[in-house]
């Protein structure tokens, strides 16, 4: 049987790699390959989004890059991006500080268009 492989790279990074650093190099093709030994793997499509730098971890961005970069030496494996908003949000505190217990001002990140563009491909690739 001939199988696409469709990633969600943000689950995968936040569910199973971060979590468990040893995995974090994690071979896109073998693992494919092992979700369904008896299928030749067509093709592996992988969706994210570049993220952004940001003050509490300036090197985020670049560890990314070089993951993707490593991941597009696999022959029938293509990346797919969708990308980040950033946009002004009032949020409640946690826990008050003080007599305050009003709102702060927050820079809200979100990812759009990745699960757009994997549920897309995955009904033209059908």
């Amino acid at each position: 049987m001939i199988t696409n492989v469709y990633i969600d790279g943000f689950n995968l990074y936040y569910r199973a790699l971060k979590p468990n650093p040893q995995y974090r190099w994690l071979d896109l093709s073998k693992l494919s390959q092992s979700l369904v030994p008896a299928h030749q793997i067509n093709r592996i499509r992988y969706f994210t989004a570049i993220v952004d730098q940001r003050p509490d971890d300036p090197l985020q961005q670049r560890r990314q890059l070089l993951y993707l970069r490593a991941l597009q030496t696999i022959p029938n494996l293509s990346i797919h991006y969708g990308q980040f908003k950033t946009r002004n949000q009032l949020r409640p505190l946690a826990r008050p500080v003080g007599n305050f217990n009003g709102l702060v001002l927050v820079k809200n990140n979100e990812e759009k268009g990745t699960d757009v563009n994997l549920a897309t491909y995955l009904v033209m690739d059908g």
